[in-house]
C-alpha cells in the first residue's frame, strides 16, 4: 500500500489517509480501518468481555515500568530509581498507617499498591478488570480498585496528598538495589549536602506503593540538584528527596572526589 501510495482509510489512490472522508469501518473491532488490515494482535478486542466481572468496570493504564523493571544493561553501573519511604493510610482511618517504599514512575499512567500493604491497611476496594499496556502488548488483569488512599512524607507527616483511584498490584515491581542510598550518594561531591536528606535504607519495609502520572503533584520536582552533564542528580518532591539516575562505578566515585567541580545553583522549581 505504501509503494502504490494508496489510502489506509479506503484504498483509493486519490488521497492520503488523513484526508480520507470515506474511511471503511472494520467488522472486527469497529475502527476506522478496513477489515482486512486489522491486527488482532496489536490490541485487545473491545467486545470481547469473555473474563470481565459483570460487578466490576475495565480500566487502560499504561505502565511501562512492568515490563522494563528487570532489564539491566551489560556493565556495573548500579542504577537509582525515585524510590523513597512515605507513610501511608486510608482516609477513613488516619490513625492505621504504615510505612511503605513509594516508586515515583514517570512511566506508568496509573496508580498502584500492593496487596499485602492493602490487606495491612484494611482498604476494601471493588473488582475491577485493568487492561494493563507495556512495551510487550497488552494484558487484562484482575485487580481491586481502592478510593480513599493517603500518603504523607515521612519526615513532615502533615504533608499529605490523596491518591488517585489506586489499583492493587502482587507485588511492585521494584528491585531493592534501585533503592537510594545516602551513604553511597555522600560518596559524590556534588551531592553529599543533599544526602542528609535521604532517608536511611529500611530493610524491613516493602515497596508497597507504585504512584504514576495520574498523580502529578507527587512527582513534580520541587527542587532540583545537579552536577556536570553526566553526573547523577537529587530531586525534591513532594513526599521528599530521591536520586533518579545512574550511579558511579568505586573508580568513578573516587574520580568524582577527587575532580574539582564548579557547582551551578537549581532552578527555581
Amino acid at each position: 500500500m505504501v509503494e502504490k501510495k494508496l489510502c489506509f482509510g479506503c484504498f483509493s489512490d486519490q488521497h492520503i489517509s488523513k484526508n480520507c472522508k470515506e474511511r471503511q469501518t472494520c467488522k472486527t473491532c469497529n475502527k476506522p480501518h478496513p477489515t482486512s488490515l486489522h491486527n488482532s494482535d496489536w490490541t485487545p478486542k473491545p467486545n470481547d468481555t469473555s473474563d470481565k466481572h459483570q460487578s466490576g468496570d475495565k480500566h487502560s493504564v499504561i505502565s511501562n515500568r512492568t515490563a522494563i523493571c528487570d532489564i539491566t544493561e551489560a556493565g556495573d553501573v548500579p542504577i537509582n530509581m525515585g524510590i523513597l519511604p512515605v507513610f501511608l493510610f486510608h482516609k477513613n482511618d488516619p490513625a492505621k498507617k504504615i510505612k511503605v517504599y513509594a516508586l515515583l514512575d514517570y512511566a506508568s499512567g496509573g496508580t498502584f499498591v500492593s496487596e499485602k500493604s492493602a490487606k495491612a491497611l484494611g482498604a476494601e476496594g471493588s473488582d475491577t478488570d485493568l487492561v494493563l499496556a507495556t512495551i510487550h502488548g497488552t494484558c487484562n488483569v484482575t485487580t481491586k480498585a481502592i478510593e480513599g488512599l493517603v500518603v504523607a512524607n515521612i519526615k513532615e507527616e502533615d504533608v499529605m496528598l490523596d491518591l488517585p483511584r489506586t489499583f492493587t498490584r502482587n507485588i511492585i515491581p521494584a528491585d531493592r538495589s534501585e533503592i537510594p542510598r545516602p551513604d553511597v550518594i555522600g560518596k559524590m561531591a556534588h551531592l553529599k549536602e543533599v544526602s542528609a536528606e535521604i532517608a536511611p535504607y529500611m530493610e524491613d519495609i516493602e515497596v508497597g506503593l507504585l504512584i504514576g502520572l495520574n498523580c502529578p503533584s507527587a512527582l513534580r520536582p520541587r527542587e532540583v540538584v545537579y552536577g556536570e552533564e553526566s553526573h547523577p542528580y537529587t530531586i525534591r518532591s513532594l513526599l521528599g528527596w530521591y536520586i533518579n539516575d545512574p550511579l558511579y562505578t568505586s573508580q568513578q566515585i573516587e574520580f568524582v572526589l577527587t575532580k574539582k567541580t564548579t557547582l551551578q545553583p537549581p532552578e527555581d522549581m
